[in-house]
């Protein structure tokens, strides 16, 4: 089975997609979490050689510390999630930490700090 990483928005800025080629969020893309805030999963989006994000690989969220039992559940079980990269600030992170989940590294890389 492939590994999950789980990782906010600007991951995929750094992967060489635009804003401009977004498309809408479509039904197939969310996770169905419950407190987890826009969980989805970003295969299919263009990134700029041609190519696109392969499906099953990457998931963005916008706070995970807000998850439920189940929520974690689901991104270990059936998403294999293995790595949360949390790219906030210093500050940010700090109100609010990752999840500590069984099997699952956590990665805080403050991209605004570099």
């Amino acid at each position: 089975m492939s590994k999950i990483f789980i990782a906010l928005c600007v991951v995929v800025m750094m992967c060489g997609i635009s804003y401009a080629d977004f498309s809408p969020t479509v039904e197939s893309q969310t996770l169905g979490l419950k407190r987890i805030g826009n969980a989805r999963e970003l295969g299919g989006y263009p990134v700029e050689d041609g190519r696109s994000v392969k499906h099953g690989v990457l998931l963005r969220s916008a706070a995970p510390s807000d998850g439920t039992s189940e929520d974690f559940c689901a991104l270990t079980e059936k998403y294999n999630l293995a790595v949360i990269v949390d790219l906030r600030l210093d500050f940010e992170k700090n109100k609010a930490l990752d999840p500590e989940l069984e099997g699952v590294e956590n990665i805080h890389l403050s991209v605004m700090n570099m």
